[in-house]
């Protein structure tokens, strides 16, 4: 049977009438997590690799460090570092005993608890941080030999939420200090413009891919008729509807051309509308679906102030195959009973989020609050542009602003970034997924945290910000002069040996000596 041809690249498709995405809203669901939320990968291992039994919290544990495929230090010195560990942690525990409050009491762990509890964290900083193990490891001891009973509850309970799937409950991510009030944050931030020359070879979509292009695509995937290959697992399937989580199904990545014949890439429009002092931060969780990797949630926030402005859920083009929660943070239950979007009351509820009709009303909603001069701030930004098909001109994207040591396409995750310079530990839920009004603020505070050093040594330099720009020291008797149009400041990964280099490919690279854990995905909210 011949194939119907496909309409013209510029036309809007309408949404796919699917079994997820066009349920009624009262429609029932079940409440708990996918499976593709809950095990180590989405897909089920290959017959050739065995899969993890679980295990019995009951069974007994000995106080013996396990065995690991890259020791990070001799078999004795972790002996030595766990039964340590072990010490520092049992005063704690007995402590629990005296309390007179039933539910902290409840907190208290056997001896056989107790030893799991110390190996299970003396492996996960043996595996995660190998090159420092030792150091984190004496670091770990000193913050217990100093814990309060009130901070070991604290502790514990976070624990057991991440191991119910739970999110965890913490402060509110502290705000820094710049030093500078929002107005003049702005136009130092202006001065952090991320240059896009060369980043077309690792991800970023810099230019609209030609009618041509986009054709010998569509060409190319009428003759595969609907075979693909995993992104996770590598293993060959045909595409079709009614496909779920227990099996091979994700595909469709990062090619542009690709990409377009789903729903079509534009330039950033002009809109008069938009304060020439705004700046957004913003952040999409993904999916998979027939079409492949979609938009399924928005998250868009003011910056400097993290104001929300966006938090919608998004009906994608195709059939939801894989909610991805583990990393998108979205349920089945959650999406098929959100409430539609009303334009007349916008204002985002976070804990109730709307669901939007299509990916190009979501789009023109984000379009809504930018305009070209406006600001983009955020993390592996080519991710979330190439999910809403935009091509925007000016970005400030912290892979750029914290880069590593080797320059891209290694580059270092959100959660890392968010330690080292904020302090702070985010994306804990486990298999809740992550939080993408949490990503947005992080990623917000971290370019501020950015802006802070830099002013603080442009000040020492007698730099001023005034007139809406950033201005040189004036030489004495100078007239006052306009304020210039100021190249990027801070360093970004060197380009210079690597525009020859091959081009990316789906996966982004981490810097395995610095991230360490491996936990964020390479694809950012995809797992592998």
């Amino acid at each position: 049977m011949s194939k119907s041809k496909v309409p013209p690249t510029n036309k809007e498709p309408e949404p796919a009438q699917t079994l997820v995405s066009r349920l009624p809203a009262k429609a029932t669901a079940p409440t708990e997590l996918p499976p593709s939320a809950t095990r180590t990968i989405s897909p089920p291992p290959s017959k050739a690799t065995a899969a993890k039994s679980i295990v019995n919290s009951d069974a007994p544990v000995a106080l013996m460090p396990r065995k690991l495929k890259k020791e990070p230090s001799t078999y004795a010195r972790r002996i030595t570092l766990l039964k340590a560990l072990h010490t520092h942690m049992k005063p704690q525990n007995d402590r629990l005993l005296k309390a007179t409050k039933p539910e902290i009491k409840a907190l208290h762990l056997s001896p056989n608890q107790l030893n799991k509890l110390a190996v299970d964290e003396e492996e996960k900083i043996a595996i995660t941080n190998p090159s420092v193990y030792e150091n984190i490891l004496k670091q770990r001891l000193v913050k217990l030999k100093g814990m309060t009973p009130e901070e070991w509850v604290k502790e514990r309970r976070a624990a057991i939420a991440l191991e119910n799937g739970e999110p965890p409950k913490k402060a509110p991510l502290k705000r820094v200090d710049t030093g500078l009030n929002s107005e003049e944050e702005i136009a130092f931030l202006r001065t952090l413009k991320c240059e896009q020359k060369g980043l077309d070879a690792y991800g970023y979509v810099t230019q609209l891919p030609s009618d041509a292009e986009v054709n010998e695509t569509r060409l190319a995937l009428e003759s595969a008729a609907g075979w693909e290959e995993c992104d996770r697992c590598k293993t060959r399937f045909q595409v079709f509807p009614d496909r779920n989580e227990q099996g091979a199904l994700t595909t469709g990545g990062e090619y542009t051309k690709r990409l377009s014949l789903v729903m079509p890439f534009i330039q950033t429009p002009a809109n008069n509308k938009v304060p020439k002092t705004s700046a957004v931060c913003f952040d999409c969780e993904m999916g998979y679906t027939t079409n492949g990797l979609e938009l399924l949630r928005l998250t868009v926030i003011s910056w400097p102030q993290h104001k929300p402005l966006i938090d919608v859920l998004v009906r994608p083009l195709g059939q939801i195959l894989d909610f991805n929660t583990r990393f998108s943070g979205i349920t089945r239950d959650q999406f098929v009973n959100a409430k539609e979007y009303d334009p007349a009351n916008p204002q985002p509820v976070r804990k109730d989020l709307r669901i939007i009709d299509s990916p190009y009303a979501a789009r023109d909603l984000f379009l809504s609050h930018v305009s070209p001069d406006t600001p983009i701030v955020g993390h592996a930004l080519e991710n979330d542009l190439n999910t809403i098909r935009l091509i925007h001109p000016f970005i400030i994207d912290t892979v750029l602003l914290y880069p590593t040591r080797q320059g891209l396409p290694f580059r270092f995750g959100l959660r890392k970034l968010a330690k080292e310079y904020l302090g702070e530990e985010i994306q804990q839920a486990g298999a809740a997924g992550h939080d993408s009004y949490e990503d947005a603020r992080t990623t917000g505070e971290l370019v501020r945290h950015k802006i802070k050093v830099e002013w603080k040594l442009k000040k020492v330099d007698g730099f001023e910000i005034r007139d809406g720009g950033v201005h040189p020291p004036m030489p004495p008797g100078a007239p006052p002069s306009q304020a210039p149009n100021m190249r990027p400041t801070i360093p970004t990964a060197d380009m210079t040996g690597l525009m020859g280099a091959k081009p990316a490919t789906k996966r982004k690279l981490e810097d395995e000596g610095e991230e360490g854990s491996g936990e964020e995905p390479p694809l950012k909210k995809v797992e592998v």
